[in-house]
């Protein structure tokens, strides 16, 4: 049995401008080849800004254009697949993050994918077009182009069936995964162009702009997500680690429903702790297998906070280092009543008192990882 869960929340900053939720986010099945059926999560984020000033109803267009364009990949995809194949990866080679991430497409598969996407960019326009010409703004654009802008959002999918999953993204925020040896993949290839603020986006971009994956060895635990919730950890892998994996794990100990409960209430507190953004997931989790998957879970995130640590230990080691050649140096300042030495003096002890703070917020991550770590064993 295949567990899902789709929710948004609206962001802290939202909150405060009363500005309403932009994320949107859904687990549904989908018809397809004469009574097949798969399961597919969609999630879609709104730019939010002036300018976007409809994305709300972008996202919720993206979702429902994703949703009808699903059934025309399912009939292609599943017999253009060798049976056993390994992950494969689809992106343009100049936006890529990495040079793991530039991956030969299957030429079986690229054109189909392609296709796909070219549905999905025709089938939110047209939802876009058909929304603008009854709802028109008297101060709005006078083309499809300009109107297009005011509905942005970004998109991402992930679906799977008995035999073959396959994941799909325009735009920021997250698809990691679990995979059925415990390890934790990123399987969607990254976009250089979206970090910081700047991201790609379905009134900008097209069929070209997609990335996606797909296999034939289906995750038992996959999680899509907006950047709100991606970026309170420091990258996927941590995301992955952290989030999606102790999910799995509560979802053995716990059940579901507790699961569920918990999303709802720490991902408006994690917003109002973190970026203040709204946050949108969407994740499955198959029931059937999650409990085998427990002891490669465990040890995968035991190599992370491993690493994790490995590196709080490098950066106590920098930090250290700096206090110690700092108070010499403060030390070896002649006392002088001149506003330029007070003022250098003043100077140091302030970044003598910033390096500390962070001396101790190290030393506090490095007892919390380490008490992990002996709990894990």
């Amino acid at each position: 049995m295949v567990l899902t869960h789709a929710s948004y929340y609206q962001g802290a900053s939202h909150i405060d401008t009363g500005k309403p939720v932009q994320d949107r986010a859904d687990a549904i099945e989908i018809a397809y080849g004469g009574g097949l059926k798969a399961t597919a999560l969609l999630l879609a984020d709104g730019h939010g800004s002036e300018a976007h000033y409809r994305s709300d109803l972008g996202a919720e267009m993206a979702i429902a254009a994703a949703a009808e364009a699903l059934p025309y990949i399912l009939e292609i995809l599943p017999g253009r697949v060798e049976p056993g194949a390994s992950v494969s990866r689809g992106v343009a080679d100049s936006v890529c993050l990495s040079d793991a991430d530039r991956t030969p497409a299957d030429p079986r598969c690229e054109a189909a994918m392609r296709m796909f996407f070219t549905r999905i960019n025709a089938l939110w326009a047209k939802k876009v077009l058909e929304h603008w010409n009854t709802h028109p703004r008297p101060d709005g654009a006078s083309s499809l182009a300009g109107a297009a802008r005011a509905y942005g959002c970004t998109l991402v999918g992930a679906v799977r069936t008995d035999s073959l999953w396959f994941a799909f993204q325009l735009g920021d925020g997250a698809c990691v995964a679990i995979n059925p040896d415990g390890s934790l993949a990123d399987p969607i290839p990254g976009d250089s162009r979206c970090k910081l603020s700047r991201t790609t986006s379905m009134c900008i971009h097209g069929a070209k702009d997609f990335r996606y994956s797909y296999g034939t060895e289906v995750p038992p635990a996959l999680m899509l997500c907006s950047d709100g919730l991606a970026d309170c950890f420091d990258n996927h892998k941590s995301l992955a680690s952290e989030f999606l994996a102790q999910i799995a794990l509560d979802t053995v100990h716990n059940g579901f429903d507790s699961v569920v409960a918990d999303i709802a209430q720490s991902l408006p507190e994690l917003s109002r702790r973190y970026t203040r953004d709204d946050m949108s997931i969407a994740l499955w989790i198959d029931n059937d297998t999650i409990a085998d998957v427990v002891p490669g879970i465990c040890r995968q995130r035991a190599i992370v906070r491993e690493g994790e640590l490995d590196q709080a230990y490098s950066s106590l080691e920098s930090c250290e280092k700096s206090i110690v050649d700092l108070e010499d140096h403060i030390s070896n300042l002649t006392p002088s009543s001149a506003p330029d030495d007070r003022n250098e003096l003043e100077r140091k002890l302030s970044v003598l008192s910033t390096l500390k703070r962070r001396q101790r917020e190290l030393l506090d991550q490095i007892d919390s990882i380490r008490l992990d770590l002996d709990n894990s064993l």
